[in-house]
């Protein structure tokens, strides 16, 4: 995937038009993706933080159906939330959605840092061990956004690639979305 890509300018778009404001602060240029979450985990000041990747763009009222689902659950210890992005050429159903946009509980979050000798499988492993010690993650079926509707020819191509090159390496972990 392309960092800093021509997606980045309609992420940005959507979130100008979000019905409800927001805090945005920007993790760029760092390496590896492990010291990125952990950049972002620090950061954050607000009970929940959003994993917003470039090439997602969220609905308008994005904000709100987040909000909704965050307040039935919000006395559990549920540390990540997951909504679904409709992505035409990934997506699975007759929604073509993948798993999409992760909410996390700032509070739960600040106890685990990221291992940085991980390369990949980066935030399974993250959260395998947050599980560990109890806490759940919340897997919803709310469509909130888009994933990838900007891609290039170049995109697309370099997405199942690596996804091709995933399914004959048997040294590297299958992703269940993959598959």
């Amino acid at each position: 995937m392309l960092i800093c890509g021509k997606q980045l300018e309609y992420c940005y778009n959507a979130l100008c038009n979000l019905e409800s404001s927001v805090k945005i602060n920007v993790i760029m240029n760092i390496k590896p993706t492990s010291k990125a979450y952990d950049t972002m985990r620090e950061r954050c000041t607000t009970k929940y933080f959003i994993q917003l990747d470039e090439d997602m763009e969220l609905f308008p009222d994005a904000v709100n159906i987040i909000i909704k689902e965050l307040k039935r659950f919000e006395n559990s210890k549920t540390y990540m939330y997951e909504f679904k992005l409709i992505d035409d050429f990934l997506g699975v159903g007759k929604d073509m959605t993948i798993a999409g946009l992760k909410v996390y509980n700032t509070e739960i979050m600040k106890k685990y840092p990221m291992n940085h000798n991980v390369t990949s499988q980066v935030d399974k492993i993250w959260h395998s061990n947050i599980q560990k010690d109890g806490y759940i993650e919340h897997i919803t079926t709310k469509i909130i956004g888009y994933h990838g509707k900007h891609r290039s020819p170049y995109d697309l191509l370099l997405r199942f690639s690596k996804s091709t090159k995933s399914f004959l390496d048997n040294n590297i972990k299958k992703n269940s979305g993959d598959m």
